[in-house]
């Protein structure tokens, strides 16, 4: 087993449930009693939902990835890395540009979603640098 990429996906799983099950009421909820259009509306409930299909998607690669055997598939951690990496700086832009003193811990999934993507990037360059060269015949 992998234990870098395996506490990538513990971390993942952690995040996926704390965001389907806890989110919702902090702002779900909320979105359905606000008097946005209706097109922005279920615009946003959808976004909802994609998030939480990556969250659940990419938990499992990750798991499934820590268990493989044979050479890791790096294209896929440095896509789940860097896809991870960006959805946590994308919260902390958020923070920096609407700063009010708070905001850092009103809006924490930053906390969550860096740590899988360093984690998961971290293993990507490990293995890389154990990927034995190419054998010319």
């Amino acid at each position: 087993m992998r234990k870098i990429i395996f506490a990538a996906a513990v971390v993942n799983a952690l995040t996926a449930g704390v965001h389907i099950f806890m989110g919702g009421a902090d702002v779900v909820a909320p979105l359905f009693d606000s008097n946005l259009q209706r097109i922005p509306l279920l615009t946003l409930y959808a976004v909802w939902h994609m998030v939480s299909a990556i969250l659940v998607l990419s938990a499992i690669a990750l798991f499934l990835l820590s268990y493989r055997k044979k050479s890791l598939e790096k294209g896929l951690l440095f896509f789940l890395g860097v896809t991870y990496s960006v959805f946590g700086l994308v919260f902390l832009v958020v923070c920096f540009v609407n700063f009010d003193g708070s905001l850092f811990l009103e809006l924490p999934q930053w906390m969550l979603l860096l740590p899988v993507g360093v984690l998961t990037l971290l293993s990507a360059l490990k293995e890389s640098e154990q990927t034995e060269p190419e054998q010319t015949h």
